[in-house]
């Protein structure tokens, strides 16, 4: 079985043992972190002790580890010294496969780690100068992650308050690979101001920063897209927005869970029987496809219309006269399509039907994949009169992948376009009637406030006192009512 590629998995990059001096299990075996770490859908966790690579406990549970499909990264946690509030902490991860004997002897040797030893210091009585051990951790073949937002020991206790400071963050953003949040929510703060003042996107994780593998919990699961080892992270870096994921998973496996029966899993092409020495080019090979293909990539001659005209094939796609290899000039021709046969299995579980590589599509059946080959590509975009028909082509592809629900009851893509517009256009006339009433009110109450117009009322208010005053000055004397006049007593 061959690799899908890159995938989406849960990673672990900050995870202490029991050789960590503030450990709060070291009861707990190996074996309790291998089992915990699987139960939790780890596929790569990062052993990043305080101070110290402990590498007899790195072997074993890298063997321990290899045997539940789990890959082990050595790493170690530094102190930095002070350039804040608090010492900031940041972490060095290196290869599973690298020389763990010199990485951690040259660790010893070149950083202040030496005087745990040498002058009996304990391990957080130890500082590391920050930007040297980063540069030294990337010439052992590592990667550097850093504490960021509100984590304890984060970068962020350096404050802004001298222009120097400042210019010390900066220079740490540009040695650093990857910060370690406290919160989720930190990200924003990072995309919104601070990746594009540095002109650099940094990734972005959140880890578990365990001490106690029987409480082994994470603010929120962190996923990488690539190989399950070092080589797929330090690849992952080059794209920190596409291959980091913090939150319960990546979109895509949601989409391929809810579609599984538009998600081809993978392509199975066997030999029919009819043996052939000369020509063995498929011997019941299964290619799995990953759930986020886009493109079939490779030097000419090297399979790429094989593959996609056999999917086709599998399939009932259209457009079969315009295949490049199953063509009935080309490899139909040579009578050997024959002796091979083919069969696609969907993410539902669901198979094709194994078909001969020599199958005619029936066009009545219903299309399982939309194909558009590179000859037909050709054609339609080199006769400007079947441009439209390219259109019309294209629109249908990217119709059927609109969800049911989303279609609001139109049967194609043009009429949905044409539905949504006029739903658009209905809502921008109300709300630039909304606004229009808006302006003429925020007119009106400010020539209402304006000097003038509080002029104008101090005036017309001395102008009604007077008239108030004069009209009081004038008040008739007032009568008794004789009626109410009291008689005298008898």
């Amino acid at each position: 079985m061959q690799s899908r590629g890159s995938e989406w998995h849960q990673w672990d990059l900050h995870f202490h043992t029991q050789s960590s001096y503030d450990y709060k299990a070291k009861t707990a075996t190996n074996a309790d972190i291998i089992a915990e770490m699987k139960k939790n859908g780890i596929s790569v966790f990062a052993i990043t002790d305080h101070h110290v690579i402990d590498i007899e406990r790195l072997n074993d549970l890298q063997s321990l580890g290899k045997s539940e499909g789990i890959t082990v990264l050595p790493g170690i946690e530094f102190l930095s010294d002070a350039r804040g509030k608090e010492p900031i902490h940041f972490i060095g991860i290196f290869p599973e496969n690298c020389d763990i004997n010199n990485v951690w002897g040259q660790l010893q040797y070149k950083t202040d780690l030496h005087k745990i030893k040498s002058e009996q210091l304990k391990h957080n009585e130890v500082y590391c100068d920050l930007i040297d051990t980063m540069r030294l951790v990337k010439s052992l073949g590592g990667i550097t992650t850093i504490h960021a937002g509100d984590k304890s020991g984060s970068v962020e206790n350096i404050t802004h308050s001298l222009p120097h400071n400042s210019a010390q963050k900066t220079d740490i953003a540009q040695e650093v690979d990857i910060y370690e949040l406290g919160k989720e929510s930190d990200q924003d703060g990072y995309r919104k101001f601070v990746f594009p003042h540095i002109n650099r996107t940094i990734p972005m994780i959140i880890c578990s920063d365990n001490h106690h593998i029987g409480h082994y919990k994470r603010k929120q699961k962190m996923w990488i897209k690539g190989t399950p080892n070092f080589a797929g992270l330090k690849y992952a870096l080059n794209e920190p927005e596409s291959r980091f994921y913090i939150g319960d998973e990546p979109p895509v496996i949601a989409r391929v869970r809810e579609n599984r029966t538009k998600y081809i899993k993978s392509l199975n092409i066997s030999m029919t029987g009819k043996h052939d020495a000369k020509n063995k080019w498929f011997e019941d090979i299964d290619i799995p496809l990953n759930s986020e293909l886009v493109t079939i990539i490779g030097h000419k001659g090297n399979g790429k219309s094989a593959i996609s005209d056999i999917i086709a094939m599998c399939a009932d796609s259209e457009h079969s006269d315009d295949f490049l290899f199953l063509h009935k000039n080309k490899f139909k021709k040579r009578g050997l399509a024959d002796r091979f046969s083919a069969k696609l299995t969907f993410e539902s579980g669901k198979t094709s039907s194994d078909r001969l590589l020599t199958h005619e599509i029936d066009t009545n059946q219903q299309r399982l994949v939309r194909y558009l080959p590179q000859s037909y590509f050709e054609k339609v975009c080199n006769e400007i009169g079947k441009v439209e028909a390219f259109r019309a082509e294209v629109e249908k592809v990217v119709f059927q992948y609109v969800p049911y629900h989303k279609r609001f009851g139109q049967p194609t893509f043009s009429e949905l376009i044409t539905f949504k517009k006029e739903a658009v256009n209905k809502l921008l006339h109300h709300l630039l009637e909304e606004v229009r009433s808006l302006n003429e009110k925020i007119i009106n109450l400010e020539d209402w406030s304006s000097p003038s117009k509080a002029e104008s009322f101090i005036s017309q208010k001395a102008i009604v006192q007077e008239e108030l005053r004069v009209h009081i000055t004038t008040k008739p004397l007032e009568i008794a009512d004789p009626s109410k006049k009291k008689k005298p007593k008898k």
